[in-house]
């Protein structure tokens, strides 16, 4: 049976202890989307000739991920920059997440969307995930561990909570991670996936991989 959790960030280790930063789309509403990368980082847009889209939900069109320095960032919406930007003014992630997603709230989509977000800081060895609905705020430091992914969604999910994988899997590379997250073992018990990314710390930098349904 799956579950309709909407968007969903996570982070964690790989196998062999690379951290780990991703992103999923899950739609039922607007699937016509995919995600692009660019030098400035990746981004959710509509497929080719969905573009109309945009005009009915201004949603839907969002910077995903970016980074600053060695810091990864992940989010369901526009807040992706105002975390880049708090980072690069020297706040610590917590607090740009507390900050960040207490002053933007809940999307203002009128179905009261939570805001989500992940960081990876690769200096402190520590993740970070926040998310805001339309009455609580959670923030957690996490140690990243092997072989489990920390997750938060929109819908259901909206406490950051664990998922175990199994010792079988292998997340060694973005680009089987990206296909993994989005519908591999793990991740097909949600239902609805569009488009993930992921992004794996490889040889001192971030190397970032899309999939796209």
């Amino acid at each position: 049976m799956t579950q309709y959790v909407g968007r969903l960030v996570g982070l964690g280790l790989t196998n062999s202890g690379k951290p780990l930063i991703f992103y999923r789309v899950a739609s039922r509403s607007f699937p016509n989307r995919q995600i692009r990368h660019s030098e400035q980082g990746a981004f959710v847009l509509p497929t080719p000739g969905f573009e109309a889209d945009t005009q009915h939900n201004t949603f839907i069109l969002y910077r995903a991920y970016g980074l600053h320095g060695m810091q990864a960032v992940v989010s369901n919406g526009s807040h992706t920059d105002l975390l880049l930007s708090r980072l690069n003014a020297g706040h610590h992630p917590k607090d740009a997440l507390s900050f960040v997603l207490s002053v933007m709230g809940v999307e203002g989509d009128g179905q009261e969307t939570p805001r989500i977000a992940a960081i990876v800081d690769i200096s402190s060895g520590l993740g970070f995930l926040g998310v805001v609905t339309s009455k609580t705020l959670h923030i957690e430091t996490i140690q990243l561990a092997e072989k489990k992914f920390h997750i938060a969604a929109t819908q259901h999910l909206t406490k950051p909570t664990g998922l175990f994988l199994a010792d079988g899997l292998i997340f060694d590379s973005a680009d089987s991670l990206a296909k993994q997250v989005l519908s591999g073992d793990g991740f097909s018990q949600f239902s609805n996936p569009v488009c993930a990314l992921a992004a794996v710390w490889t040889d001192g930098h971030w190397l970032p991989s899309i999939a796209n349904e």
